[in-house]
């Protein structure tokens, strides 16, 4: 599944960053780097956008999913 955000504001290029304890911003890329297989930026009209590429679990199947039946999952 791909995700974008954008941030209309964004001057810069976002980076991932460690924060300060006290600090209530500046986690989300780290956040965002460790769950995804792929993510980027992309500068654009309406401001910079991030994209994020995740596995879902119909992609990527876990074995314990495997083993329960469709009426449980969704399907």
């Amino acid at each position: 599944m791909r995700i974008v955000v954008t941030d209309a504001g964004a001057r810069t290029i976002p980076q991932p960053r460690l924060s300060e304890d006290h600090e209530d911003h500046g986690r989300g890329l780290i956040l965002v780097e460790a769950q995804a297989t792929r993510w980027g930026t992309q500068p654009g009209s309406l401001g910079t956008s991030v994209w994020a590429e995740v596995l879902t679990v119909d992609a990527a199947p876990s074995k314990r999913a495997a083993n329960v039946p469709a009426d449980v999952v969704g399907e």
